[in-house]
């Protein structure tokens, strides 16, 4: 017996049906059971967002450039500065807004490979990725200490060749990321694992673009960025 169209369409809307209850699930099942955690950290990806762009890569290079050179002069004398990751979020928003409105917005090809320098206004992934990149540069390499020790006259003064010392320090940073790489999977990735210094910067990054993360929840409470914005201005006023 033929089935009708009605009974077809029937079977497809249960197919729809369990394939959304299968989706809510998985997503129940990647979010956070801290509440601290559901309420900065989203579980979802918007797809739609553009992260490896033009802008991500020059802000993201200079930036490391500059925030790692500061930092390591200023790491060998009496009185220390350190350039923080909280303040390369801040200062490199303004700059992102400014490029994505300044820079271009036709297609380049090169080889095959089109690319534009601006492909809309500046996302939240491009400026996480521009503080992940100056993060991992932002304090001194432990093996510098090394470096240091050897050939300082009142210490070891083993005067050793530059390239066996920047070696040294490439080959520590390289094995730490390795290990990173390795145990992401248990360490990062399950749902219930908190690491409670980047979740203040998550926070720090979702009040800086709250008008692009505000849901329908949020209508008529303060949003991130203007409680983010009082909290400051109290600080700056208090201290």
């Amino acid at each position: 017996m033929e089935k009708t169209e009605v009974q077809e369409y029937n079977e497809k809307l249960e197919h729809i049906d369990d394939i959304s209850t299968v989706q809510a699930e998985l997503e129940e099942e990647d979010d956070s059971p801290i509440e601290e955690v559901r309420v900065t950290v989203t579980n979802t990806d918007d797809t739609s967002l553009p992260y490896n762009t033009f802008r991500m890569w020059f802000l993201g290079l200079a930036f490391t450039a500059a925030i790692s050179f500061v930092n390591q002069f200023f790491f060998l004398r009496q009185i220390q500065i350190t350039i923080g990751y909280s303040v390369v979020a801040l200062i490199s928003l303004p700059i992102g807004h400014a490029m994505a409105r300044v820079l271009p917005t036709r297609e380049f090809s090169i080889f095959g490979w089109s690319f534009t320098l601006n492909p809309g206004p500046f996302s939240l992934k491009e400026h996480i990725l521009i503080g992940t990149m100056v993060s991992c540069n932002t304090y001194s390499a432990y093996a510098v200490d090394i470096v240091l020790l050897q050939n300082v006259a009142i210490f070891y003064d083993e005067r050793k060749p530059f390239i066996a010392g920047l070696l040294l320090v490439w080959t520590t940073q390289i094995t730490g990321f390795a290990f990173a790489g390795a145990l992401r999977r248990f360490l990062v990735k399950p749902a219930h694992m908190v690491w409670p210094a980047t979740l203040v910067y998550a926070s720090l990054f979702r009040s800086l673009h709250a008008s692009s993360t505000r849901t329908k929840e949020d209508e008529g409470r303060t949003s991130r960025m203007k409680y983010y914005l009082l909290v400051t201005l109290g600080s700056f006023t208090w201290y």
